[in-house]
């Protein structure tokens, strides 16, 4: 818990692990019992640590809606 954040500093890759070390302590947090709406933040603003393209693969981007929508 001491070391970790410090991650959130380097490479991509190194950031990433460091996201997925927050929320899987956030999870080992909730399932002792400890269901404090502070754990759900906690791994909600964890997602700031993965960068787009990282995301991408997970959750595909938006499709744009096409330009002639308002001419209708």
């Amino acid at each position: 818990e001491l070391a970790i954040p410090f991650g959130l500093f380097l490479t991509d890759e190194i950031r990433a692990g460091v996201g997925v070390a927050f929320i899987g302590l956030q999870f080992m947090i909730w399932l002792t019992g400890n269901f404090s709406y502070l754990n759900h933040l906690t791994a909600a603003f964890s997602m700031i640590a993965f960068s787009n393209e990282f995301l991408s693969v997970l959750i595909p981007p938006p499709t744009a809606a096409p330009s002639h929508w308002l001419l209708d």
